[in-house]
């Protein structure tokens, strides 16, 4: 048997191969390139689209007339307003620059000497 047929047939098959993957690859190349340009050439239309409306607008001062409404309360009442009388008491030791001796509470405590 001659091995010389078998191997032009695998050489052949190998570059039909070679040759389909290499026309494949520029075709979808060539369709990725026109859907850019595609992209692009929408992209530049619009641009021009606006910029022509942009062009055309007309800018113009508009006076405007607006009446101001003021609503004003002047009967307040304090009698919600408590103040109990730890804070009075330390209200009016602040005001008079005395100091108030501690009730004890919850502060901390001086250890005893």
């Amino acid at each position: 048997m001659n091995p010389y047929p078998i191997l032009a047939a695998l050489i052949l098959c190998a570059l039909a191969g070679f040759g389909g993957y290499w026309i494949g690859s520029n075709v979808k190349q060539g369709e990725w390139d026109a859907s850019k340009l595609a992209d692009s050439q929408a992209r530049e239309e619009s641009m021009q689209t606006a910029a022509q409306a942009i062009a055309r607008m007309i800018t113009q001062q508009a006076k405007t007339t607006e009446r101001v409404t003021h609503e004003v309360k002047t009967n307040t009442v304090y009698r919600e307003c408590v103040i109990p009388d730890s804070g009075r008491r330390l209200l009016n030791d602040a005001i008079s620059g005395t100091e108030t001796e501690s009730s004890g509470g919850d502060g901390v405590q001086a250890p005893a000497e």
